[in-house]
């Protein structure tokens, strides 16, 4: 956990740009931003019946953005809040929850406007939006909400967020232009898997953890691999058959199939007998070593996985694989 001053959730993103951090990581290691303020508490003793003003709700943007049942109330004022009419301050929030889409739009250095669009899009309430909610509910009123939130924060046109929820989602447009959906849902995992189009080398990275996969999956994209992706052995297995991937990059403990498993699967099979693979573990011994290695892995990396190293290891695996290759088969 961390604290950034920002006007709002999806600015954190841009602030953490501008402190030096790369977007993949950035877009790996976030689960969730949330946003709060303060504003005045109602005073429950003296507190009645009171519409919004007229001035209010100009800069909202007119009464079609309250709650239709709302219950506005408003203090008079009394000795028990010294006559101000509020007592008390109550939070509201904003609470935006990175998915695999804002990751990929992160990842992409969209601007804040597109990555706000898109929260909304997923169903995050803005700092606006929750503070007329409780406002409706009579805790404070529109007046002393604008005093701490703008209209402008965190407010996207309706007609933007309908279009991107009608759109199914928002992805960048390279991502869109390269991306084919090619659904699993082997043993009821119910896995999603995505191939980039072209003609490049493709590697299938089977991995639970999806921190790790975002990052493994973003540098072997630099260096200009399609990356194919699958979250146990028993998908990546049935993956490798399908797609016939040029390398494979695996994990070791997985739910379902694990590494082992799946790599002796693919070396008693004809088909994938062939395809080099690499094993990650966290598991530092040479009894792990021994076992992923007599299993049939080409090679054996450690975790935490240093991005750079391990292309250059799929790299090496894939120049030895070809040099192995009859003259004709190249």
């Amino acid at each position: 956990m961390s604290t950034l001053h920002t006007n709002d959730a999806p600015a954190t993103v841009s602030r953490l740009f501008d402190l030096g951090i790369e977007p993949f990581f950035v877009a790996s290691a976030l689960i969730g931003i949330l946003a709060q303020r303060l504003v005045q508490r109602n005073c429950v003793f003296c507190a009645v019946p009171r519409p919004p003003g007229t001035e209010a709700l100009k800069k909202i943007g007119g009464l079609e953005r309250l709650p239709p049942d709302g219950k506005w109330l408003a203090g008079r004022g009394c000795e028990k809040c010294m006559h101000s009419g509020f007592k008390g301050r109550l939070a509201i929030h904003e609470l935006l929850q990175v998915d695999d889409e804002l990751r990929a739009l992160i990842t992409a250095r969209v601007p804040e406007h597109e990555l706000r669009t898109a929260a909304r899009a997923a169903g995050m309430r803005t700092l606006l939006e929750d503070a007329v909610a409780k406002g409706a509910q009579g805790l404070t009123t529109l007046e002393a909400i604008l005093q701490v939130v703008s209209p402008d924060d965190a407010t996207v046109p309706e007609a933007s967020v309908a279009a991107a929820r009608a759109s199914g989602h928002v992805l960048p447009p390279r991502e869109k232009e390269l991306t084919r959906d090619i659904s699993s849902t082997v043993g009821g995992a119910g896995v999603t898997i995505t191939k980039q189009g072209g003609e490049k080398q493709c590697v299938l990275i089977v991995e639970d953890n999806r921190t790790i996969t975002s990052v493994i999956r973003y540098f072997l994209e630099l260096e200009g691999f399609e990356t194919l992706l699958a979250e146990d052995g028993l998908v990546g297995l049935k993956i490798a058959q399908r797609e016939s991937p040029s390398a494979i990059v695996t994990d070791v403990n997985m739910p379902g199939m694990d590494g082992i498993a799946m790599v002796k699967a693919l070396r008693a099979d004809p088909l994938t007998r062939d395809i080099p693979i690499l094993m990650l573990t966290s598991e530092e011994s040479v009894d792990s070593e021994t076992r992923a290695l007599s299993a049939g892995a080409d090679d054996y990396i450690l975790k935490p996985v240093e991005p750079r190293r391990l292309a250059a290891r799929v790299k090496a695996l894939l120049a030895r694989s070809k040099a192995r290759q009859p003259v004709g088969a190249q």
